[in-house]
């Protein structure tokens, strides 16, 4: 917990001063490794923050294909149901009159779109993983950075 604010006032501090060296016009200026490092962690950081509403509207899109393929099944479910319940009814008014029940040929376009929308559900998981696993890769090893910094007592 102190290092996560430790980390979050330096981050702070970083960001006040850049925006002043930025304000001061016309001056060179060397950077320093911290400089660098807390730079490209705030870029990340952003970066991750812009693209959160891209996720959002993913997670929304795989739980709607999710919603609809369970609506899709309950229609299929109840349709074969009607249809079973029909011919039955037909047999207990005239029972001499016998069918062959016929087969329905299996609805593969409507399973195969569903087998479709779970499978990019699958894969627009995987690569959000994969996404926040190097996030994490990347925020981790700017961390061991800044604390190998701080050990080695350099000087802010």
């Amino acid at each position: 917990m102190v290092k996560k604010t430790r980390f979050e006032y330096l981050l702070a501090k970083h960001e006040k001063g850049e925006s002043a060296s930025f304000r001061k016009s016309g001056t060179t200026k060397e950077y320093s490794e911290r400089d660098q490092l807390l730079t490209d962690f705030k870029l990340h950081v952003d970066d991750f923050a812009e693209n959160e509403a891209v996720r959002k509207d993913a997670a929304k899109r795989k739980l709607k294909g999710v919603e609809n393929s369970g609506l899709v099944m309950r229609q299929l479910a109840m349709a074969e149901l009607e249809t079973s319940g029909k011919e039955t009814e037909d047999a207990a008014i005239t029972p001499i009159k016998r069918r062959k029940k016929s087969k329905k040929p299996a609805p593969t376009l409507d399973i195969a779109s569903l087998m479709g929308i779970i499978c990019e559900g699958i894969e627009a998981k995987e690569r959000r993983e994969a996404q926040r696993l190097q996030y994490d890769m990347i925020v981790n090893k700017l961390i061991a950075m800044l604390n190998s910094l701080l050990r080695n007592n350099v000087s802010w």
